[in-house]
C-alpha cells in the first residue's frame, strides 16, 4: 500500500511489491494475485473492513451533541474516518485511496466503489433524510466533492503540523473532526 500511495497506481510492478514483501519466490505476487488489478482489489478489501465498534468508536468520541446531519455525515464518512483515524499507518491507506481516485481506469472505479461498503445505502439515507430540502442528485454530487476533497487532504495532512498557517496540531482531535464534518455540511448544505 505504502509503494502505491508514494508511487502511484502505475509506478508499482508485481516485482517491486514481491521485493518490498522480501518474498523468496520471484513469483508469489503473481501467484497469489494474478496481476496488478487482483493486487489492488485485495488491498481494497483487507482496508474496507471498518467494523461497527469502529464505527461507533468514531461516532462516540464526536462532540456533536445529538446533531442528526452531522452524524449522518460521519457515517456516510466512516469508512474514511476509520481508516484516517483509527487504524495503523492511515496515511498510507488514504494515499493508496487518493490513488485510487486519480485513475480514470473503469476496473480500478468499479474497485473504488466498494469503499463505501454494504451500508453505503443506509447511510445515504440518513444523509438524504438529513438534508431533506435538496434533490438526491444534488447531494449525490456534493458528496462525490466532498470525497475527493477529503481523501486527497487527509491523505496528505500529517496531522496538521504543516499547514500555511503553520503547526495546528494542537487543534487535531475530535473537534478538528467535528470541524471537517462541518465543512462537508457547508458543502451539502446552500
Amino acid at each position: 500500500m505504502v509503494l502505491f500511495a508514494r508511487n502511484g497506481l502505475d509506478g508499482v510492478s508485481l516485482r517491486a511489491v514481491n521485493q518490498a514483501a522480501k518474498a523468496k519466490n520471484s513469483g508469489a505476487t503473481h501467484y497469489h494475485f494474478k496481476n496488478r488489478l487482483g493486487l489492488i482489489r485485495a488491498m481494497v478489501e483487507h482496508i474496507n473492513t471498518a467494523t461497527p465498534h469502529e464505527v461507533d468508536l468514531i461516532i462516540s468520541s464526536l462532540p456533536i451533541d445529538g446533531d442528526k446531519q452531522l452524524e449522518a455525515i460521519a457515517r456516510f464518512f466512516s469508512p474514511i474516518l476509520v481508516m484516517r483515524y483509527v487504524r495503523p499507518k492511515g496515511e498510507d491507506t488514504l494515499g493508496f485511496l487518493s490513488q485510487l481516485l486519480q485513475s480514470h481506469d473503469p476496473d480500478i472505479q468499479a474497485i473504488w466503489e466498494h469503499v463505501f461498503g454494504s451500508n453505503k445505502d443506509t447511510d445515504l439515507k440518513r444523509i438524504f433524510d438529513a438534508f431533506p430540502e435538496h434533490d438526491p442528485i444534488t447531494i449525490k454530487r456534493r458528496l462525490i466533492y466532498s470525497t475527493l476533497n477529503i481523501v486527497h487532504g487527509l491523505a496528505n495532512d500529517s496531522g496538521l503540523h504543516r499547514t500555511m498557517f503553520g503547526d495546528l496540531s494542537m487543534s487535531d482531535g475530535p473537534e478538528a473532526l467535528v470541524d471537517l464534518l462541518q465543512y462537508i455540511r457547508g458543502g451539502l448544505g446552500d
